[in-house]
């Protein structure tokens, strides 16, 4: 086994999977989008589960002693952004929990998982795509029968008005190319 790869873990929390290799976020194996300052936050935070984490730590752990920027205001958008990937509520935390003029601490059961066992997404792999196929064939029902109700409210309304005529106007072409002038043409047609 390569070096990266033994150094590898993941944390599960909830149906949360913080995968290290990876730098990736899923939630029941779906992509949720980090930045990297927000991933390697949440990481120092799961790390530490139960415990206060003072914005101190937290700028040494992603910045550093050398490094001078105002961290206050990256570390209120981070968490801000995690709250948000997360769906969690600052007012009724499930993951994160802030406590004022102390820090912020992660609240959620932690297990660190090591590289060697699968990650969930790989575990129910083939659960979350027949899911996710029942899902979208439900969709697509609920789709049509709105679809059928706009059309026959459509047809039911317009039955007492009889039209007669329909007038199509020339449509203008405006393509640069006049070889595609015939499509105006037969539009029109």
């Amino acid at each position: 086994m390569d070096e990266g790869r033994r150094n590898a873990f993941a944390v599960r929390f909830g149906a949360f999977e913080l995968d290290s290799e990876t730098g990736e976020l899923r939630r029941s194996g779906a992509l949720i989008r980090l930045q990297s300052q927000q991933f390697q936050l949440l990481s120092f935070l799961t790390g530490k589960p139960g415990r206060i984490v003072n914005r101190d730590e937290i700028r040494c752990a992603l910045w550093g002693d050398e490094t001078h920027v105002d961290f206050d205001q990256s570390i209120n958008v981070s968490i801000r952004k995690i709250r948000e990937a997360l769906g969690d509520d600052p007012q009724a935390p499930r993951y994160i929990e802030t406590l004022p003029r102390k820090g912020y601490r992660f609240i959620a059961p932690v297990t660190v998982v090591s590289a060697e066992e699968p990650s969930r997404a790989e575990q129910k792999a083939e659960p979350a795509t027949a899911e996710q196929s029942k899902r979208w064939w439900w969709m697509s029902v609920a789709a049509a029968v709105v679809l059928a109700g706009v059309l026959t409210t459509a047809i039911s309304g317009n039955s007492a008005k009889h039209i007669r005529a329909v007038a199509v106007l020339p449509f203008e072409s405006l393509s640069p190319d006049p070889d595609q002038d015939y499509f105006a043409a037969g539009m029109t047609d």
